[in-house]
């Protein structure tokens, strides 16, 4: 696309200038949109697949291990260094989690770029 508009200035007539307008035009809309959604879409697919997998094998790991801590000293647990720092990188990690679901569903939903015509 980019070495076809780089050719325009070779066009002399109006017509040949037209034609080569409208190719550019439908090379864009029907070749580099739909491939450029179907990215996007594949993007979205592997960042919730990749959030669930974060979800699975490392929140939900650190979450038992505070609750390990929480069952064996009860209310001291809450006095313990390792207890507060998985529970701190627990927080850290559900709260990143959660807004990179936030914007995954927002630009599913509203698609802010909007379809140009």
């Amino acid at each position: 696309m980019v070495l076809l508009g780089f050719m325009k200035g070779r066009t002399l007539e109006g017509d040949e200038l037209y034609a080569f307008i409208t190719a550019i035009e439908l090379i864009d809309l029907y070749i580099i949109v739909p491939t450029g959604a179907g990215a996007l879409l594949t993007g979205l697919l592997l960042c919730s697949i990749g959030q669930t997998l974060f979800g699975a094998f490392f929140l939900g790991e650190w979450i038992k291990q505070a609750r390990a801590i929480a069952d064996a000293q009860r209310g001291l647990a809450l006095q313990n260094q390792e207890y507060l720092h998985f529970m701190d990188i627990y927080n850290y990690g559900g709260s990143i989690q959660a807004l990179l679901l936030i914007v995954t569903i927002f630009i599913l939903v509203f698609r802010p770029w909007g379809v140009k015509k």
